[in-house]
């Protein structure tokens, strides 16, 4: 199981985040003034934190806001009170206009990648939309799929927060294969 770990979390810990010369390059990824590592606020906690979590080591927060007219639904991952990862969720029709907000925010145009239309009939098609900036905290994505699902998708996901995942992943397998051991030989 730890060479599995190793060969699938190894892609995660390379890359552009092993070069100086090129994270310096890179624009800064915050968001509502919260980066990737920072610390839980008793203040933020109190704000947007489910109270029933306070003494978990997994606390997601929710939040609504806007941004630059744009409505959004805001979810933050912390671990062990540390920020891992946010998603948000915001009209897909807004899909263009957050492309451009973030291009000029970042002063860069995106990794842009638009799949072939899916054809449904002589009458439907659906194209999916992705857009993408590697940032000092990771690859931000902003996704689009179809035409008609009406809500858009945006995250970034620290290293920590892939290291959490394949943690996470070895402990449920980890209990699945103690589970079936006792099956066969109790």
């Amino acid at each position: 199981m730890l060479i599995g770990t190793l060969l699938y979390s190894s892609a995660s810990y390379s890359g552009v985040h092993d070069l100086p010369n090129v994270i310096d390059n890179l624009p800064d990824f915050e968001f509502n003034n919260m980066k990737l590592g920072d610390n839980l606020s008793t203040v933020f906690f109190d704000k947007y934190c489910p109270a029933a979590l306070k003494d978990s080591a997994e606390i997601e927060c929710k939040q609504k806001t806007e941004l630059s007219g744009i409505n959004l639904s805001i979810l933050y991952f912390f671990y062990n009170k540390k920020l891992l990862a946010i998603s948000f969720n915001f009209p897909s029709s807004n899909y263009n206009d957050l492309i451009d907000i973030y291009t000029e925010k970042f002063s860069q145009s995106p990794h842009s990648n638009s799949e072939e239309p899916l054809l449904l009939n002589t009458e439907t098609k659906y194209i999916n939309e992705k857009s993408s900036w590697n940032t000092t905290s990771g690859e931000f994505v902003i996704a689009k799929y179809w035409n008609n699902v009406k809500k858009g998708s945006a995250h970034i996901m620290s290293n920590d927060y892939e290291k959490y995942k394949v943690d996470k992943r070895e402990k449920l397998n980890e209990g699945i294969f103690k589970r079936i051991y006792r099956a066969i030989f109790d």
